[in-house]
């Protein structure tokens, strides 16, 4: 089992890590709007200022011994919906699997 790591919320979650549902509480847990799949980063009020908050709190909670992610906000800037950000994630991760990153 890992720990969300950040200031906001602390969930445990298991190895098999959601992508999806950690993403949306980490949203929730920044804002307090329970994001669903859909919404657009205006919806969730992370417009400009939450993207970075955000993007550490991704590479920090996605990060392990083995796998080091190194997502930036610019990989973010083509995601309309959160549902979008999910699928950069989860390409950045297989990324750094692969490379042993």
């Amino acid at each position: 089992m890992s720990k969300i790591k950040g200031i906001f919320i602390a969930v445990e979650v298991s190895d098999d890590e959601n992508t999806g549902k950690l993403l949306a509480e980490l949203i929730e847990g920044m804002t307090g709007i329970e994001p669903l799949m859909e919404y657009t980063l205006e919806q969730c009020g992370l417009a400009s200022i939450g993207v970075p908050i955000l993007v550490n709190l991704l590479n920090k909670n996605f990060s392990t011994k083995q796998r080091r992610l190194n997502i930036t906000a610019s990989d973010l800037v083509g995601a309309k919906t959160i549902g979008d950000m999910v699928e950069v994630v989860d390409a950045v991760k297989a990324l750094a699997d692969d490379q042993g990153v």
